[in-house]
Order: C-alpha cells, then sequence, then structure tokens
C-alpha cells in the first residue's frame, strides 16, 4: 500500500493547488 499513498499524494497536491490558483 505504499505506492497507493503516492497517489494520493499527488491527487491531493494537485488539487491544493488549484485551490490556490
Amino acid at each position: 500500500m505504499v505506492p497507493s499513498y503516492q497517489f494520493f499524494s499527488i491527487f491531493f497536491s494537485i488539487q491544493f493547488f488549484f485551490y490556490v490558483f
């Protein structure tokens, strides 16, 4: 379940970036 965590981290990062933008 290590890769899954990475995927979630990326998705969260993108959403956060979009929110700031």
